[in-house]
């Protein structure tokens, strides 16, 4: 079975019980005009209208990864909206092969909900690099869950270039958010970022302001060559 059929079936698996009546059978209908070839337009008033469908449920928070492309991809406490549509992006991929330019098509049209599900679900998608144009523009705003839905991304992680993940990690230290969830973390990271994050940490002592804690260990952790 391929990684895009073991995934599909397992988020469904999750979403059947989870769904409204009302909401399993809008998103069946979905995945069967997805299945079928509906034009990249459909597909995305489809996947607009999962919001309103799918309810305000969440996954679990003990639900264990779905098998990715390149990596396990973490979903639990995924809101049912974002499940949802990236299950109809799943039903395109399995369908007619083109999730990932769906997925980019419909982040640069939509809204943010719209945008933080398109990058969730595309390391369950197909193994390729043609959606990092989302994933870099999801790395430079300022909306937070957006920015951490593009960087905490196993997708972003494996295709995102070396100075991009850096900066990516290093952005996260910044704002706060914890980049020890970052996947491929010590595989992709060295000294470089090692120096990036130590310079956060100085600049912060140096003012007066806290830092975060974390970055000094994964500083040590990537470059443990540093002199003290």
């Amino acid at each position: 079975m391929s990684h895009l059929a073991a995934a599909d079936d397992a988020l469904l698996d999750l979403l059947r019980p989870r769904l409204s009546t009302t909401g399993w059978a809008a998103l069946e209908q979905a995945r069967g005009e997805a299945a079928a070839g509906s034009d990249l337009r459909a597909a995305a008033r489809r996947f607009a209208a999962l919001d309103r469908h799918a309810g305000r449920g969440a996954l679990g928070a003990d639900i264990p990864p779905l098998k990715g492309a390149t990596d396990p991809i973490p979903v639990a406490g995924w809101p049912l909206a974002t499940a949802a549509r990236a299950s109809l992006l799943l039903a395109l991929a399995r369908g007619v092969g083109h999730g990932l330019t769906a997925a980019v098509a419909i982040y640069d049209k939509g809204e943010i909900g719209e945008r933080i599900a398109c990058l969730r679900a595309l390391g369950l998608l197909e193994a390729s690099a043609a959606a990092v144009p989302a994933v870099e523009d999801g790395c430079r705003s300022n909306v937070l869950p957006l920015f951490d839905a593009a960087t905490v991304n196993p997708y972003a992680s494996r295709w995102l270039d070396d100075d991009a993940f850096a900066h990516a990690v290093l952005k996260r230290a910044t704002l706060g958010l914890p980049i020890t969830p970052v996947v491929r973390l010590d595989e992709r990271g060295g000294a470089e970022l090692a120096r990036m994050l130590r310079g956060l940490v100085r600049e912060r002592r140096i003012s007066g302001r806290p830092w975060p804690e974390e970055a000094e260990a994964v500083a040590d952790r990537l470059d443990p060559t540093h002199p003290e």
